[in-house]
């Protein structure tokens, strides 16, 4: 595979300091993560799952409902279609899963007007829950302006992939590791206001939107690949397999377990 450009974006406006290695000066180097749940997972769950929850605009920090959105639930085996819905005016959506009451992992697919379609993927199996949860999508600026750091343009052949690194209470891994065909490239800091900043570090903080520590990379090849994701202590979070879409946005969300037990 030729080898893409690893990015770390942060939420949080910092300045753009012209792509210099330095690290800003209100950055945390952490740890204060939380490890609690790793590889706590579910045994079983019930066969239908009811997933409800709000479709955000990511785009920038200043996220915004999605309405009329389609969100398809797929086996990562086969891609098989086992539950879909559609946003209302607000974001909202609600929909059945059906599955055989074995924990199992699935992708969450989502098309919208406006939108880059969306292959979201979580590392650990659904799993019931009393709390409302969220899908992001995002538009096509935010894939230009993430080839843009890097001297390029984004490649309609290849997909853009951002990895979303959460600890056991959602909250941000500063200074962990993410390997992607167990190779490092060059990360950076989202800079605010869609600018990317290229920089020499590990995740970061985001101090923003509780969705943990981000990653991302412009124009990787499509198809099947290999993640790792290991703690400053050089614990192993996580490590699977992904497979990338071509000209769509991928998101690969990593729990060390089933969050809050």
């Amino acid at each position: 595979m030729k080898r893409a450009a690893l990015v770390v974006v942060m939420l949080v406006g910092c300045g753009d300091d012209g792509g210099g290695s330095q690290v800003d000066s209100n950055f945390n180097p952490g740890p204060d993560y939380d490890l609690s749940c790793l590889n706590v997972m579910p045994t079983a769950v019930p066969a239908v799952i009811t997933e409800k929850g709000v479709l955000y605009d990511f785009t920038m920090s200043m996220i915004m409902p999605i309405p009329m959105g389609t969100i398809s639930a797929k086996l990562p085996a086969d891609n098989s279609e086992v539950g879909t819905g559609m946003t209302d005016m607000d974001g909202k959506y609600m929909f059945d899963v059906t599955g055989t009451g074995a924990a199992t992992r699935y992708n969450f697919d989502i098309t919208a007007t406006g939108f880059v379609n969306t292959h979201s993927i979580l590392n650990i199996p659904l799993y019931p829950s009393t709390m409302d949860k969220f899908l992001p999508a995002v538009k096509q600026s935010r894939i230009d302006a993430l080839a843009t750091a890097f001297g390029t343009t984004a490649n309609p052949a290849k997909g853009a992939l951002e990895v979303w690194v959460n600890d056991c209470g959602n909250g941000e891994f500063p200074m962990g590791t993410i390997q992607l065909d167990g190779a490092t490239t060059q990360w950076a800091m989202f800079g605010g206001m869609g600018v990317w900043v290229p920089r020499d570090t590990l995740l970061q903080h985001l101090q923003n939107l509780a969705v943990g520590s981000i990653a991302g990379m412009a124009n990787v090849d499509p198809g099947m690949h290999s993640v790792t994701v290991t703690s400053p202590s050089g614990v192993l979070m996580m490590t699977g397999t992904i497979d990338v879409k071509a000209g769509e946005w991928n998101l690969l969300v990593i729990y060390p377990g089933k969050p809050n037990g």
